[in-house]
């Protein structure tokens, strides 16, 4: 039975979201995206740098927003790890990191 919900739920096509605050791809082939899985969670994919710290990087629209705020560490480069905040209001913060890379691959959140 679980596995026939499972294999009738749809997976969405990644969305390319419009980088703010000086935020810019790493690189080509790390374009940052985001979309809900087949299990109605939000994942992210991809890496930015050149941004300014406690800032946007993106807005996720309501439809991918959290209920709550959550907050992930990531990796930066190095043996240095960043903060990334998901506002209920669809803000993607920087809260910490290296200029250099922020890695936002593996985020990942339920919608409930």
């Amino acid at each position: 039975m679980i596995k026939r919900i499972i294999d009738q739920q749809t997976q969405e096509g990644w969305q390319t979201p419009t980088l703010l605050n000086g935020f810019t791809t790493y690189t080509a082939e790390s374009s940052v995206r985001y979309r809900k899985n087949q299990f109605g969670n939000v994942e992210f994919k991809g890496a930015v740098k050149d941004g300014n710290l406690n800032s946007s990087i993106f807005e996720l629209p309501s439809a991918y927003r959290p209920n709550t705020t959550k907050y992930w560490l990531v990796y930066t480069g190095g043996s240095v790890w960043g903060k990334i905040q998901i506002g209920s209001n669809g803000s993607v913060l920087c809260v910490s990191y290296s200029s250099t890379l922020l890695a936002l691959d593996g985020i990942s959140f339920p919608l409930t």
